[in-house]
Parts: structure tokens; sequence; C-alpha cells
């Protein structure tokens, strides 16, 4: 039997699209997976379409958070199951949705590779009901590089952060949570502790991953004095984490240095927008 797949959906007033991601998760060609649902919340009937699935397919299984604390925490409860010595582990938001070579596709890449993650590219969809996939017959782009040149590569910054579309030995998640003081971008201030540790990253254009564009994700929502603030809150984290790094570094620590340069301009370019934001508010 090949290795277990742990994949951990957080799921919050996600009736309208939530069959189809479960569905999707359901039909992977992958089929040793361990689904963990962990509903926090929802008013509607996402609970029930939960129980529905764990009733119908033994491999998931529902944990129900009281509160309504958001993607970030239902995620750490998820984590909280994961036997961390073997095994691997991917994220899905519960309004995406998969190809059906996606887990299969993501395992080869990294095994072929001995690589401590993997990824693929993200198609971007506005369709709300079937599963509309990307055209996969051009020629796939793959190619190795280590986490910290990987963090290095601004021009990936926006996707390298987001926690879906990857799949990782359960290892790197052993001593990383997301922090529940987010409301925005817990993924940018989580996945770089995660890519940091990683010696090997196995990455491919191939667009397995489906990303539903609704006008209410946090890519398309308008900016906020609380978006604002939590997207700088998340620059500062990453400065005192390569700091912390930095100083128990003695060798090779130029990839270091220059990430916490880059994240201090980043930071007074967040800081001046946060302003500029507050001037306005208050006109």
């Amino acid at each position: 039997m090949k290795e277990l797949i742990n994949v951990i959906v957080p799921v919050h007033q996600s009736e309208a699209f939530l069959n189809r991601c479960l569905e999707s998760i359901a039909s992977q060609t992958y089929e040793n997976i361990r689904v963990i649902l962990v509903e926090n919340g929802s008013t509607d009937n996402s609970r029930a379409l939960c129980e529905r699935w764990t009733k119908k397919d033994e491999r998931f299984e529902l944990l129900v958070l009281k509160d309504i604390s958001g993607a970030g925490p239902a995620r750490n409860a998820g984590l909280e199951q994961i036997e961390y010595s073997n095994g691997f582990l991917a994220f899905v938001d519960s309004d995406d949705y998969l190809h059906p070579t996606y887990l299969e596709y993501l395992y080869d890449l990294l095994r072929r590779n001995d690589a401590d993650f993997s990824w693929c590219g993200v198609h971007n969809t506005f369709e709300k009901e079937k599963m509309d996939f990307d055209d996969l017959s051009e020629k796939d782009d793959e190619y190795l590089i280590s986490g910290k040149k990987l963090l290095m590569r601004e021009e990936l910054r926006v996707m390298y952060s987001m926690v879906w579309g990857k799949l990782f030995k359960n290892g790197l998640w052993e001593n990383v949570r997301f922090d529940p003081k987010y409301k925005y971008y817990e993924d940018g201030g989580t996945t770089f502790k995660v890519i940091y540790n990683a010696d090997r990253v196995a990455i491919s254009q191939r667009k397995l991953y489906n990303y539903f564009y609704s006008d209410n994700s946090s890519i398309r929502s308008s900016v906020s004095e609380r978006k604002l603030r939590d997207g700088i809150e998340t620059e500062i984290d990453k400065i005192k984490f390569y700091k912390k790094k930095l100083n128990r570094i003695t060798q090779n620590s130029d990839s270091d240095t220059a990430l916490i340069d880059s994240l201090q301009r980043k930071v007074s370019t967040l800081e001046i927008a946060l302003e500029n934001a507050l001037k306005d508010k208050n006109q």
C-alpha cells in the first residue's frame, strides 16, 4: 500500500461549494488518504454535509470546533491529529477543488526528486458548480530549488505563501502552527517557516489545484485597515524569525541577511500604504 496522505480541509459557511470540493478529494487516483474536515461555527448546512461524507467514505473524519475561529485555528486543530514520523500532508480550502491526479502527481514529483515538499500550478476559476479543469496538454516545466532560495524569489512570493497547492512531508509541520491573531494572510505568516526548513522543493507548472475566485476571497477583496495591519504583522513576524535564525548561524547566512533586508523594505512600503489608507479614512 502507498504511504498515507493526510488532507486537512477547514470548513466554514461552505455549503454552496463543499460537495464539489469533497467529491474532488474522494475521486483522487491516489487512494490512500485520510481527510480531516474541521468545521467551525457554520450556520448553514456545512456540518450536515460533512457528516454525510463521513458516513459515505470511511477515509473522511470530522472535527467540530465550538467557536468561529477562522481557517488558521481550524488547520491547527487538524494538525494536532497528524502522526509526524511519516506520511504526507496537503491542505485544501473548502471552496476549491482538485484535478483527479492532483495528489498522485505531487506524490510522484516529490518522490522522484527526493524533495521535502512538492508544488504544482494553480488554475483560477470563476465556475461555481461544475469542475472546470485547465488544459494539461503542454509539457510540464519542473525544477528543483532549496527552500531558502525559493524565499528569495519575489516573483513567486504570492504563490509560495499559499498553503494549498502543495504536498508536504508531515515532519515539516511538527513544530509549525498558524497564528490565530491573523484574520488575513495567515498563510503568509506561516508557510515561510516550513519553506525555510525544506532542503529540496520540487516545483511544477502543471495546474492541478483549482482555486475558486470568489468576490469575497482575500486576494480580490478591497483594502482595509485590518488587512493592511495583518500584512504588516506578517512581514514583521518574518523579520523576527529570520533574525533569530541568523543569530544561530555561523556560516552560509547570506541568504538570511538578504531576506531580512528585503522584508524590511516590504514593511516600510506596507506602513506607508497603511498610513495613507488611514488618512483617506479620516478625511
